[in-house]
C-alpha cells in the first residue's frame, strides 16, 4: 500500500495543482497566479465566486494501482459558519491563465457563466462539507470522490473539480476563502491518494488431467 500526496506544499510526493475563482462581480478577469486565495461564496446577486481546481500530478501513480482511499483538504482561512461547500466534477477543459466567469478561455465561453452546469460539469455533487466558522481544513474523502479518483488513475486522465456554495443562490453576504496552490506553504490545497500496485491475475493450474 502506497500513499501519494498532490499538492503544492514542500515535502509532497508529487505537484501538480492549478486552481483559480471565478469571480461573478469581475467576469472577464482571469485571477490564475495572482492570488494566495480562494473563494467560495453567494454574496449578492451579481456577486458569486466559484473555484476551479485541478491536480495533473495524478497521473504519476500508474494506471494499473487500485485505490482505496482519497482526502482532499482545503485549509480554510476565514468563513462563515453552517455554509455547505459541494465539490463536482468538472468536465469541460479550462485555460489557466485565461479562465474567468464568463469565459473557460480566452473567447471561448461556459456553456453558462460560472460553470455550474450540465455541460461544464456533472451537477450532481461529488461530496458537501459543512463550513464550521473558523480554521478548520474542510476535508472531503466520500466513495464519490475516490470512485472518480480511481477513474481518473486508470485512464491516466487529470482530476479536475469545481467548487461552490452548496445553495449557490443563497445570496447570504457569506462565503469562505481558502488558502490556494500559491498560498501558504503546507496550507495549499492537497490530494491524499491511499493506492495499491495492481498487476495480472494469478491463476493456479493443476497436474489433474480430466478425462
Amino acid at each position: 500500500m502506497t500513499i501519494s500526496v498532490i499538492s503544492e506544499n514542500t515535502g509532497a510526493t508529487y505537484t501538480g495543482v492549478l486552481d483559480t475563482t471565478l469571480y461573478e462581480f469581475d467576469p472577464t478577469s482571469p485571477f490564475y497566479n495572482t492570488a494566495t486565495q480562494m473563494e467560495v461564496s453567494s454574496k449578492t446577486v451579481g456577486d458569486r465566486g466559484h473555484v476551479i481546481l485541478e491536480f495533473t500530478g495524478l497521473s504519476n501513480i500508474s494506471s494499473s494501482d487500485t485505490v482505496s482511499a482519497v482526502d482532499l483538504e482545503l485549509n480554510v482561512i476565514t468563513g462563515t459558519s453552517s455554509q455547505g461547500i459541494s465539490i463536482y466534477e468538472l468536465l469541460t477543459v479550462p485555460t489557466y491563465g485565461q479562465a474567468s466567469w464568463n469565459n473557460r478561455l480566452t473567447a471561448t465561453a461556459w456553456t453558462t457563466a460560472g460553470a455550474l452546469n450540465s455541460t461544464d460539469a456533472n451537477t450532481t455533487p461529488l461530496e458537501t462539507q459543512t463550513e464550521a466558522g473558523n480554521t478548520t481544513p474542510l476535508n472531503f474523502t466520500s466513495t464519490n470522490l475516490k470512485n472518480l479518483v480511481q477513474t481518473k488513475v486508470t485512464a491516466g486522465a487529470v482530476l479536475r473539480l469545481l467548487i461552490c456554495r452548496s445553495n449557490d443562490v443563497a445570496y447570504d453576504s457569506s462565503g469562505v476563502v481558502f488558502h490556494s496552490s500559491e498560498g501558504t506553504d503546507t496550507l495549499r490545497p492537497k490530494l491524499t491518494v491511499t493506492h495499491t500496485a495492481g498487476g495480472p491475475t494469478s491463476y493456479y493450474l493443476s497436474d489433474t488431467v480430466e478425462m
